[in-house]
């Protein structure tokens, strides 16, 4: 991840200095989107003047199951509104939370399959999930059965 991370941040400063030779632009904002293994990385650069801004967007995949299904609880979290896309998560079934028994969560399960949805998020949005779904849950990676990779929230198992 470390690698992958650094070669990220040639690409970036590459892409960067090439945008920024552009002399003819006086006001001037280039954004540049790749897909990686670890999410979508967005590159924005502004350049206002002599001024220039730069920052990095990092969206990821979310696959939800529960509660977050539901467009208004979802866009009560997020403050905003997120389409998802339908699709299964397979080995896994829905099952009850151990300790808060009114909510799902997913366990491992061969040939068992969970029906859900699939959105882009950012970092922020990955914060106010986090605060939603509390430290009873934690976040996995998976694959879809559309070839997706995505995160999911699943139980935390505490050892006493």
């Amino acid at each position: 991840y470390r690698d992958y991370i650094s070669h990220m941040n040639e690409a970036f400063s590459e892409w960067a200095w090439g945008s920024l030779q552009n002399r003819h632009a006086y006001l001037h904002t280039t954004t540049q989107l790749y897909t990686t293994p670890f999410g979508k990385i967005e590159f924005f650069l502004e350049r206002n003047a002599y001024i220039v801004f730069t920052h990095i967007h990092v969206m990821t995949n979310i696959f939800v199951y529960g509660t977050l299904l539901d467009d208004t609880v979802r866009g009560r979290i997020l403050g905003k509104d997120v389409k998802g896309k339908s699709d299964t998560l397979e080995n896994y079934i829905i099952d009850t939370h151990s300790v808060l028994t009114s909510y799902p969560t997913i366990v491992e399960s061969k040939k068992g399959f969970v029906n859900g949805k699939y959105f882009d998020v950012d970092m922020e949005d990955i914060k106010k999930l986090d605060r939603y779904e509390s430290n009873y849950y934690k976040k996995i990676e998976v694959k879809l059965k559309s070839g997706v990779d995505t995160l999911v929230y699943t139980e935390r198992i505490y050892m006493w």
